[in-house]
């Protein structure tokens, strides 16, 4: 497996503690052979909500940059989905943070 970094955001143990509960997590950054994304991770009934209340409020779609959906937020989850899309070469798919 190739290497890689992620990271929790300022808050780490916080965003550990809740982010499956909350079913998301938007402050993830994962460095990649030495560009850098932020990825946001839902699982189905979370990603489900958000795009209902979207519609509900009158936009015509929904979207987020790097948007991954797993089963469950949990690290060994983000880190499997991370390490598929490594794999696959699915990476050139993200979009990279401008520096």
């Amino acid at each position: 497996m190739s290497d890689y970094k992620i990271s929790f955001g300022d808050d780490e143990e916080y965003t550990r503690a809740y982010m499956e509960s909350k079913g998301w997590l938007s402050v993830l950054q994962l460095t990649f052979e030495g560009k850098v994304y932020h990825l946001n991770f839902y699982d189905p009934v979370r990603l489900a909500q958000c795009i209902e209340t979207e519609m509900k409020d009158h936009n015509p779609c929904f979207f987020e940059k790097n948007l991954i959906v797993i089963k469950c937020i949990t690290e060994k989850n983000i880190r499997g989905a991370i390490e598929a899309i490594i794999a696959n070469g699915q990476v050139s798919n993200l979009i990279s943070q401008e520096t």
